[in-house]
């Protein structure tokens, strides 16, 4: 087991909720709870549609509007990037974490 650390977007998707509005009502809008950007398995709505089926084009919708970079990725970090945690895919705060390697 490898422990390292690693800087990740605060936009990554861990425990997010995004506001996806109704393709057929704009008037509607629907919670998306997305709880790893890896895994759209993992990515909730509360729409009828997902309710009956399991999955939904909300669940597509919110998982591309979140950035998810991490060191690593392919987008390179600038030095003033890293220093000012800044990410350099989509220009939000980024943050240190720890993450295991099993």
């Amino acid at each position: 087991m490898e422990i390292y650390s690693v800087q990740r977007c605060l936009n990554s998707g861990e425990y997010t909720e995004v506001v996806v509005p109704s393709r057929s009502d704009p008037e509607i809008v629907y919670t998306v709870t997305v709880t790893d950007v890896d895994d759209p398995e993992e990515t909730l709505c509360e729409c009828e549609g997902f309710v009956y089926r399991g999955h939904c084009a909300h669940q597509q919708i919110a998982l591309d509007s979140i950035c998810g970079w991490r060191t690593g990725d392919d987008e390179g970090q600038t030095i003033e990037q890293r220093r000012a945690k800044e990410c350099p895919r989509c220009g939000g705060p980024t943050e240190w974490t720890m993450e295991v390697d099993e």
